[in-house]
């Protein structure tokens, strides 16, 4: 499966089957999808990001495409 077009309900019950104690190893072979993407989906979630959105690793706390930095 492509993570093109997943649904954010989709990834909700994904998540919620690994917060309930699945490995997320175990989860995305289940699925067929890459395990770094659970990953990322833990990630966004636990920081309150929505699906999708990207964070500005060189200026923390920015989050989005296209943060122009400070001059």
């Amino acid at each position: 499966m492509s993570e093109v077009g997943v649904t954010p309900e989709f990834r909700r019950k994904v998540l919620d089957l690994v917060k309930a104690g699945r490995p997320v190893r175990q989860v995305a072979a289940d699925l067929d999808l890459p395990s770094q993407s659970l990953y990322v989906w833990l990630r966004q979630d636990r920081i309150g990001l929505r699906p999708g959105a990207r964070v500005n690793r060189d200026r923390p706390g920015r989050v989005g495409r296209g943060a122009v930095p400070d001059r």
